[in-house]
This record gives structure tokens, C-alpha cells and sequence, in this order.
């Protein structure tokens, strides 16, 4: 896996930091960290994306995704997955 951190201002004195991670090609999880402490993540599947609620639950669940079972991981993105 290779993971890519990015730090971005969106206004002025407000910034965005991505960490993007790259599971297999095509397949990469992002987790956006705001300023205020609000984080979300994105599971993106070439052009398919699932929105997840990030918390250290979700986080400590994933660190081994590579490692998961098909349906382990479908049940942790039922579990956090979210609709904007």
C-alpha cells in the first residue's frame, strides 16, 4: 500500500489535510482531516465511491484491509458507510 498526504488551504486560514492510500490499483481509500477535528473518508473503486463516517473504530478496522475478507469488509462499509 502506498499512501500520499496532501495539505490544502481551502480559504484563507482554513486547511484540509487528505491522506490518500492506495490498496490495489483502481482502489484507494481517502481520509480528509479538517481544522476543526472533523474527519471523513471516501472508499473510492475506479469510478465508484463510498462515503464512510472516519472514526479511530473505522480506522483500526481498516488498517489491514488488504487482509480483509470480502465479507468483512462489506459489513464494516455497511456499518460506516454514509449518504451526503
Amino acid at each position: 500500500m502506498n499512501t500520499i498526504i496532501q495539505i490544502e488551504e481551502i480559504e484563507p486560514g482554513w486547511v484540509v489535510t487528505s491522506t490518500k492510500t492506495t490498496i490495489i490499483p483502481d482502489v484507494e481509500l481517502c481520509v480528509y482531516s479538517e481544522m476543526d477535528g472533523c474527519q471523513d473518508a471516501t472508499l473510492r473503486m475506479g469510478k465508484a465511491e463510498i462515503n464512510l463516517k472516519w472514526n479511530a473504530e473505522l480506522a483500526a478496522d481498516l488498517a489491514n484491509i488488504d487482509e480483509l475478507e470480502a465479507i468483512e469488509l462489506i459489513a464494516l462499509l455497511a456499518a460506516h458507510s454514509q449518504q451526503y
